[in-house]
C-alpha cells in the first residue's frame, strides 16, 4: 500500500509521532522492547523527512544511527504536551484526594453496599470539592502534616 502525504500533513504526523513517542518513553531509562516496534516505525517516518523539505524538523545523527526530531521542532510540540501534563495534574490531584477521602469517610464496605448511583454522587462532592479548591486557589491551599 502507498500513502500519499502533503508537506503540512508529514508534518502533523511528526508531531503526533513525537507526542505519542513522549508518553510511552519520557520516563523510561532504558528501551523497552515491547514498545521497540514503535520506535522502529517512527524512525522509518523520520527518514522520510529530507524528501519533505522537512530539514528543520528531523536531523540525521550518523553517531548516534539514527533521525532525531530538532530542538525547535520539539520546543513547537512541547506545548501539547505541557497542556495535556497541566490538565492531567489537576484531574489526577483531585481525583486521588477524592478516592482517599471517601474511603477513610465511608470506609470499604459501606461503599461496596451504595448503590452505583449512590456511590457516584457521594464520590462526586469530594472530587467536585477539590475541583473547586484548585480552581480558584491552585497549590497556595495544600499543606502537608
Amino acid at each position: 500500500m502507498k500513502i500519499n502525504f502533503t508537506k503540512k500533513e508529514y508534518k502533523a504526523l511528526l508531531t503526533v509521532l513525537y507526542i505519542s513517542d513522549w508518553v510511552m518513553h519520557s520516563h523510561d531509562t532504558e528501551l523497552d522492547p515491547e514498545t521497540q516496534k514503535y520506535k522502529d516505525l517512527e524512525q522509518k517516518i523520520l527518514s522520510f523527512a529530507k524528501d519533505f523539505g522537512m530539514d528543520d524538523c528531523v536531523e540525521r545523527d550518523a553517531k548516534l544511527g539514527g533521525f532525531f526530531h530538532t530542538r525547535n521542532f520539539e520546543d513547537e510540540v512541547m506545548k501539547f504536551i505541557e497542556r495535556y501534563d497541566d490538565n492531567s495534574f489537576w484531574d489526577e490531584l483531585a481525583d486521588r484526594l477524592a478516592d482517599r477521602d471517601f474511603l477513610r469517610k465511608y470506609g470499604e464496605e459501606a461503599i461496596l453496599k451504595m448503590t452505583p448511583e449512590e456511590r457516584f454522587q457521594k464520590y462526586c462532592d469530594f472530587e467536585d470539592k477539590y475541583n473547586e479548591e484548585f480552581e480558584e486557589n491552585g497549590l497556595e491551599n495544600i499543606r502537608i502534616d
